[in-house]
């Protein structure tokens, strides 16, 4: 509503992030996970580091501005509209902070980095990746963040990208491919385009479109061969609690079974466990996820 007036609701903090979310999920998962980012100075960065005490943040640095901030209108678990609070910070993740940690990149088996970021620290941080044969993920998170991808020119540099459905129609107007509201309509509508499209999704090693409570489409490049599955939502939309981390959880739990040398499927089922639980709780990355190995 947009009326003026003031109405009874509950107020929480959870910590949070897309990166962030990212490590969590594997740190619970029982994996080493490394964190390179900023925290504010402010009561919201020490709340950022004593809830994040499972993950390794040696290499994070505390900067003398507010700490990222989003807030997120909740109705019935799904997000109405969200403010996010976050350029000061952002500003302070230049090229820097991936020189100066070069040597953790080099002895890292993946690297996730998401479209919060400047194109410029984008491009270095996938120029660097790359010159290591370190393989990249790149998490969009917002239809206007997925052009830096196209910005960076290194496109063909990420080993795997998972838009949801309003980036991948932006992912497919970068890449000058035509998409209409029929294909982005199911998972199954989503798989028959790509099938029918390969050769502008061939650089990807796996490509996952989400599609909040219809499902997933997952895309596997094996040499020549493109595979693709599809799966329903992970939980009913009568169940969910809250929607907020469920994308990054998925993320975190498909890469977590890659990891552990897990098959495609396999994979797959633990990101879709892993998301359930997201999906049953206020917190973007429960402490549930546990459990699962």
């Amino acid at each position: 509503m947009a009326d003026g007036g003031s109405y009874p609701g509950i107020v929480t903090q959870r910590p949070g992030g897309v990166g962030r979310n990212h490590a969590d999920v594997l740190a619970r998962l029982g994996l080493h996970s490394t964190l390179l980012t900023h925290f504010g100075d402010d009561e919201n960065g020490n709340y950022l580091k004593r809830t994040g005490e499972h993950i390794d943040l040696s290499r994070c640095q505390t900067v003398p501005v507010p700490s990222a901030t989003y807030f997120a209108m909740n109705v019935k678990g799904n997000v109405r509209y969200g403010i996010s609070s976050i350029e000061k910070i952002m500003a302070t993740l230049t090229t820097d902070i991936i020189r100066q940690n070069r040597d953790l990149l080099a002895t890292s088996d993946f690297f996730v980095i998401d479209g919060n970021v400047r194109v410029e620290t984008l491009k270095f941080a996938i120029e660097q990746a790359a010159q290591l044969n370190v393989p990249v993920w790149f998490e969009p998170t917002d239809i206007d963040k997925m052009q830096k991808l196209f910005k960076s020119e290194l496109i063909d540099k990420v080993a795997v990208t998972s838009p949801n459905r309003n980036e991948f129609r932006e992912l497919c107007r970068f890449a000058g491919v035509s998409i209409s509201e029929k294909d982005l309509s199911s998972p199954k509508s989503v798989q028959d385009f790509i099938t029918k499209n390969r050769q502008f999704f061939q650089n990807f090693k796996h490509l996952i479109v989400t599609m909040g409570g219809e499902g997933v489409v997952v895309c596997s490049r094996e040499k020549d061969d493109l595979h693709i599955l599809t799966r329903s939502a992970p939980l009913a939309d009568a169940e969910v609690v809250s929607v907020s981390g469920a994308g990054d959880c998925w993320n975190g739990g498909f890469l977590a079974g890659w990891l552990l040398g897990k098959t495609v499927e396999e994979r797959i089922d633990l990101a879709q466990e892993t998301a359930r639980k997201s999906l049953k709780s206020t917190f973007a990355v429960p402490e549930t996820i546990q459990s699962l190995i």
